[in-house]
Formats: structure tokens, C-alpha cells, sequence
């Protein structure tokens, strides 16, 4: 059938909407059509927790949480070419959750003015469920023999093999010291955590930070971390089967087995600061267990404040970065 400027030949078109052994989708769509994807996003979230302090300084607080994200597809005013006459029209593709829960426990001890602890624990876990679409949004249909394009056309849905629900769990231990001079002129700190992941193993990352102060103006801080940035659940789904490959079946089909990421960084920081400076202070980074993912980064500071022009809580800063990454996946 002859097609000129998008207008099929009428008289052929017309044999073939007289001709029951023949089929075109201008019976269904004359003028075409224009599909219409979306969705329905539904989040909730709940924190419940108990905060504690007593007079000898020893400071606690335990919470839970629970977040949830569902993303329920739908796609409107399409077609699965390979269904022939016997199309719908409108689809439901499947759709994405995410639940994360997580308990914690913190607790903090003012051992003197000079010397402070903390330490704590977390468990974590994730869920992510890919919901299968309709038959018709992934279907196959007769007509896929002759050249018709299957499932929904412009967003196939999710079938319902490559459907399911999985989850990892991870266990935190961590700790955190911090000791200042007299009067406060330098102050030193650390931080380590401990990991266990039920995917990978136990990852262990830790900080190092000083700062002193060579006068009244001037101070100088520094610092050196190891850390696993963290890795999303819904990343370790392989992009070749649409399963995550933590799963039995996604890791069978998998280009390669998880490894460990690694990366390197140096980092050099100079500050202009305006106002006394205050130490930083250490903070645990979360791990994800997928991927454990290594970083090492060295930072300095330089705040300083010029005599007569001291504005307290104000601050001007200028920084400089160099960064070295390598990824072990494919």
C-alpha cells in the first residue's frame, strides 16, 4: 500500500478494510495515535524515637523508621501491534516499590571538657519489588511474525518473569572520640565504622581530623577519611534481564559477579574564615551492601581572621579538589 505525505491510497486502503482476511490499524486509529504514560506515586514515611540525657553527661536516644515508594504505571491510548485487531488500548505497565526500615541506637558521653565518645548501632533494611504489568503491556502476540512490534508501544511493561520482590539487610557498629587541647588551641578526632553486609561481607571505614590553632586568628585543620559511598538496591538490577543480580536468576545472567568499587581522592582546602573556626566533627558514612564501594581523601583548612574586621557566625571559603575514581563494574 502506496503512502503519500503520511495519507495511505485510499483505494487500496479501502480493499483492505473490505477484505476480512486483512487488518490495518487505521480501523482503530484513523488519524493515529498519541500515547499518554504516567503514573500514580503514593509515599509515606513514619520516625518514632526516645531521646535521653543524664546528669553525668551520658547522653542516648534509640529511634525506628519506615519509608515507602510505590510508582504504579499506567499507558493510555496506545497499542501492541503484535495483538492485531484484538488490541487494547489502554495498558497497565506493572509498577516500582521501594520500603526501607531502620533502627538506631546512639549514645554520647561528655567524659570531661576535653574528651568526648560516642557510639552507636544500625540496622537496615531494603526492599524493592517490581509489580508485573498487564498480559497485554509485555505480551507477544500472533502477528509478531510478521514484523509487528510486541508489547505496549513506546513503554513495554513488565513481565511477569522478570517480576518480584528483593531485599538486603546490613548491621552497623560504630564509634566516634574526640579530644581538645586546653583552652581549646588543637583538637583531634576519629571515627570508625563496622559493617556487615548479607550480600558482600564486612566492610570497615574509619576518619581521622586535627585542627590548631597558630594564633588568634588563625587556625589550620586537617583530615584523612576511608569511606563507601552508598549504592541504591534498584542499581544492582542488571540492565540485560530487568532482575537485580543479588537475585538467583538475575546472577545467573549477569555480566559480571559483584566486586568491590574502589576509588581514590585527594583533597586540598583553603578557607578564609571570618570568626573563630570550630573543629569539625567526624560522621560515620552509611554503606550500601551491594557494592562496597572505597574512597580516601586527605583535606586541609586555613581559616584566618584579619584583626578588626571579626563578624561571628560569618565565613568566607574558596576550595580546590582532585579526585581519582575507578569502578570495577562492567
Amino acid at each position: 500500500m502506496a503512502i503519500t505525505n503520511h495519507v495511505p491510497d485510499q483505494e487500496a486502503l479501502a480493499r483492505v478494510l473490505a477484505d476480512d482476511n486483512c487488518f490495518s490499524f487505521q480501523e482503530i486509529a484513523p488519524g493515529g495515535f498519541t500515547p499518554r504514560f504516567g503514573g500514580v506515586v503514593t509515599d509515606m514515611s513514619a520516625v518514632a524515637g526516645v531521646r535521653r540525657a543524664a546528669t553525668n553527661g551520658l547522653t542516648w536516644d534509640a529511634s525506628a523508621s519506615y519509608g515507602s515508594h510505590e510508582s504504579d504505571f499506567f499507558f493510555q491510548n496506545t497499542v501492541n501491534a503484535s495483538l492485531g485487531p484484538e488490541t487494547p488500548r489502554d495498558f497497565d505497565p506493572g509498577l516500582y516499590r521501594q520500603e526501607d526500615v531502620n533502627l538506631n541506637l546512639d549514645v554520647s558521653y561528655a567524659a570531661s571538657e576535653r574528651l568526648h565518645v560516642a557510639a552507636g548501632a544500625e540496622w537496615r533494611n531494603e526492599r524493592f519489588t517490581v509489580g508485573a504489568g498487564g498480559r497485554p503491556s509485555w505480551e507477544v502476540g500472533p502477528y509478531a511474525a510478521q514484523g509487528f512490534v510486541p508489547a505496549s508501544n513506546g513503554f513495554p511493561g513488565f513481565a511477569d518473569y522478570t517480576a518480584g520482590t528483593w531485599d538486603r539487610s546490613n548491621v552497623a557498629l560504630y564509634g566516634d572520640v574526640e579530644l581538645r587541647g586546653l583552652d581549646e588551641p588543637w583538637s583531634v578526632g576519629g571515627a570508625v565504622r563496622v559493617e556487615r553486609f548479607d550480600v558482600f561481607g564486612t566492610t570497615t571505614n574509619g576518619k581521622l581530623s586535627a585542627r590548631v590553632a597558630l594564633s588568634d586568628t588563625v587556625s589550620l585543620r586537617g583530615g584523612h577519611a576511608g569511606d563507601a559511598p552508598e549504592t541504591a538496591l534498584q542499581e544492582t538490577r542488571d540492565a540485560g534481564n530487568s532482575m537485580p543480580r543479588t537475585s538467583p536468576a538475575g546472577g545467573s545472567r549477569s555480566r559480571a559477579a559483584d566486586e568491590p568499587e574502589r576509588s581514590r581522592a585527594q583533597r586540598v582546602s583553603p578557607a578564609r574564615r571570618v570568626g573563630q573556626p570550630r573543629s569539625p566533627v567526624p560522621v560515620p558514612i552509611n554503606v550500601s551492601p551491594c557494592k562496597a564501594k572505597r574512597s580516601r581523601s586527605v583535606a586541609s583548612t586555613a581559616p584566618f581572621c584579619p584583626i578588626g574586621r571579626c563578624a561571628p557566625g560569618s565565613a568566607r571559603m574558596c576550595e580546590g579538589h582532585e579526585a581519582e575514581f575507578t569502578d570495577s563494574r562492567m
